[in-house]
């Protein structure tokens, strides 16, 4: 796989989820050189573009279900964070991925997509419209009422909206 100057360098031999996994735990200890703001900020952005390269490298792979979920879970997370700091395009491939998580068939990786979800709109509460509240409150009455939702996703729910 060839890299972007973007991202830390992916081993050639992490090709099992395991490896993938162990590696984003690494990045997540790595201390950035420069460590004034621009530097950190700069360091962030590596390690999140780094993390969703990884994830979509675990994507491809045959995983169980809870690595299913992990995968997702990273993804979201590195996607996030790059819409956070301004990336260009993150905040097109978050909601993309959004998308793909709240669709897919694995009720845990829907749980996931949820949980970004609501988080995510509940933290700009204050900022959206009228409409937007309207559909983030449907989203999540949909999915309750569709069935999908098991004990630990409900208290997930309500750990976000309390």
């Amino acid at each position: 796989m060839a890299q972007d100057s973007g991202l830390f360098p992916i081993p050639e031999e992490a090709k099992t989820f395991k490896q993938l996994k162990e590696f984003v735990q690494e990045l997540d200890s790595m201390e950035p050189e420069d460590q004034g703001e621009q530097g950190l900020l700069a360091h962030r952005r590596k390690v999140a573009r780094t993390v969703a390269a990884v994830s979509e490298q675990g994507m491809k792979l045959k995983l169980t279900g809870e690595e299913e979920m992990e995968c997702h879970f990273f993804n979201l997370l590195a996607l996030d964070m790059l819409k956070e700091l301004g990336d260009e395009g993150a905040k097109e491939k978050y909601e993309a991925a959004l998308n793909m998580a709240r669709a897919h068939s694995n009720p845990d990786v829907v749980a996931v997509g949820i949980k970004f979800l609501v988080e995510g709109g509940f933290g700009k509460w204050q900022r959206l419209n009228d409409d937007e509240k309207n559909e983030l409150l449907t989203a999540i009455s949909d999915y309750v009422t569709a069935g999908e939702a098991n004990g630990d996703h409900m208290q997930l729910i309500m750990t976000v909206v309390g």
